[in-house]
């Protein structure tokens, strides 16, 4: 059965990426149930799709939606998780507050950084990204299902706040190459 007309329109990095976006209405779902098996299978399926969109998007002929668009399913997928966590675990609440000021000074600086040296806010993917998103995907297993989730929201704050300051250092490089690996290599 051939898909849908608005859907042949996207590429299938773009339909996976989509897909990212959409597992946080069946996650939110389990959380609020306590389904922890389904929960953990959803999960998983969060870190595959981000894996999988870029390769696909690689390998693609069709124009794709491209990094903004897995940006934005990142940013939906993070501000989730972070959610979950407020929500479900009240005993980090205070951690959350904490990190998510001192992230959104750095985003801030970073934009404005980003703006004045290249008239636009770049969204990179470099690889402390990646790590800032595995280390909140583990973040959330784990202050659900054991006593670790004080130390982990302290490698996502960590990771997260680390992951801006490389962008800015990046963009201070003269670097704009939106799909780049490092700031320091």
């Amino acid at each position: 059965m051939p898909l849908p007309r608005h859907l042949r329109l996207l590429s299938p990095a773009d339909l996976v990426t989509s897909l990212r976006i959409l597992v946080v209405i069946p996650l939110t779902w389990t959380l609020y149930l306590e389904d922890w098996g389904l929960t953990l299978a959803l999960c998983l399926i969060v870190p595959l799709t981000d894996l999988m969109d870029g390769y696909l998007a690689r390998r693609s002929v069709r124009p794709t939606l491209g990094p903004r668009f897995d940006a934005v399913a990142d940013l939906v997928f993070g501000l989730a998780l972070v959610g979950w966590v407020y929500w479900k675990a009240p005993g980090q609440r205070a951690g959350i507050v904490l990190y998510a000021g001192v992230v959104t000074t750095l985003f801030v600086l970073y934009a404005l950084v980003s703006y004045t040296k290249a008239g636009r806010i770049l969204l990179l993917h470099l690889w402390t990204g990646k790590i800032t998103g595995w280390s909140g995907f583990f973040w959330l297993l784990s202050s659900l299902y054991t006593s670790w989730g004080d130390y982990l929201l302290h490698l996502a704050g960590t990771a997260t706040s680390f992951y801006y300051l490389e962008c800015i250092v990046y963009i201070l490089r003269g670097r704009t190459a939106q799909d780049g690996r490092s700031a320091f290599f």
